[in-house]
């Protein structure tokens, strides 16, 4: 039974695995953005997309959640070790 909940808990860390990549993804975007802007005209219009748009915001909330995410399943985790231990 211990296997099966660890089984789901090592799901659950894939699955955040994928929230990580679409992140990495949108800031290598903007990262291609700024390289190929052509003037400070350009550079502004992606300042002004990440704070006028919520790009910032949406990157921070992301972050807020996996490490959430990350925090309670680590603790999931432990309880087992604490289990087994006992």
């Amino acid at each position: 039974m211990k296997t099966r909940e660890l089984n789901k808990i090592a799901y659950d860390i894939a699955d955040l695995d994928a929230v990580i990549g679409l992140t990495q993804n949108y800031i290598s975007c903007l990262q291609l953005q700024a390289v190929r802007a052509k003037d400070n005209n350009d550079r502004f219009l992606i300042l002004h997309s990440l704070i006028h748009e919520k790009g910032f915001d949406n990157i921070m909330s992301n972050l807020e959640i996996l490490s959430e995410q990350i925090n309670s399943l680590a603790d999931e985790i432990l309880d087992h070790g604490d289990e087994v231990a006992q």
